[in-house]
């Protein structure tokens, strides 16, 4: 997805470090960047640099006594608020491990670590912190800009808490992201199987009505926010769903 990367290094607040951080042997192994499913939160655990993360990952380190290739994060946020893009987005680094679930966590989800050292489940250090406002900011505006691009759910960002790490990415961001998640209700099949007669009543979808959203549903419903000329998400939000509502029942009048 090269069209993402160089979006993403146009926007002010984004720098392309990725031939400037620290490398170790060897490369990552490549993923799908079509197929990414959604954004996993970090926090360093520490109080260096990205550079310094960046350092100890590429040497021997816990997870690899020869070294990683690089940084095991495709963004990283200073406390500053800049945003930092560490690694392709077809790159497949180690960021969420593994744990015993189906697929593959760091194929299917990018992931963004936060400088600093937080309070969280078991993290005892004195000299724990919290997440800088700026980098607050920047995580939410990153999340934002990430998550209308692929067309994201609201509950597609997670805490690294979610496969197993339980201090990461701490309990701030945690609370944020069980926030947005809450953000905006998921439509039940019942709901689901509505908007997809909807949508074919308007022209927009071919397929099965099953109360199941998948991608030929989302496809059709980009089509008709296209067609609206309202913001393209292929999110199933209140909004789209109003408006959807509205022009399928000026099509029932039209056909009578």
């Amino acid at each position: 997805m090269n069209y993402m990367e160089t979006l993403l290094r146009n926007y002010p607040r984004i720098f392309d470090v990725r031939k400037d951080l620290p490398t170790g042997p060897g490369e990552w192994k490549k993923r799908d960047p079509e197929k990414i499913e959604g954004m996993v939160w970090h926090q360093a655990l520490g109080w260096g640099t990205v550079e310094d993360v960046a350092r100890y990952h590429s040497g021997p380190n816990h997870l690899s006594e020869e070294g990683l290739p690089g940084i095991a994060y495709t963004f990283a946020i200073r406390r500053s608020g800049d945003i930092l893009l560490c690694n392709d987005l077809a790159a497949k680094p180690w960021s969420q491990g593994t744990r015993n679930r189906a697929g593959d966590e760091n194929a299917e989800f990018m992931s963004c670590l936060f400088e600093g050292r937080f309070w969280g489940r078991d993290v005892n250090d004195p000299n724990v912190g919290e997440p800088t406002i700026e980098q607050i900011e920047s995580g939410l505006y990153l999340w934002k800009l990430v998550r209308d691009t692929y067309g994201w759910p609201f509950d597609a960002l997670y805490g690294h808490s979610n496969f197993g790490k339980p201090a990461c990415p701490g309990y701030t961001l945690q609370r944020i992201i069980d926030a947005i998640a809450r953000s905006e209700p998921k439509p039940n099949s019942e709901q689901v199987r509505g908007v997809q007669q909807q949508l074919q009543q308007l022209g927009f979808y071919l397929s099965t009505i099953d109360g199941l959203w998948g991608p030929l549903s989302q496809q059709a419903l980009i089509a008709f926010q296209i067609d609206q000329k309202i913001e393209t998400t292929g999110i199933l939000n209140m909004a789209t769903r109003g408006l959807l509502t509205h022009a399928a029942g000026f099509k029932n009048v039209d056909n009578r």
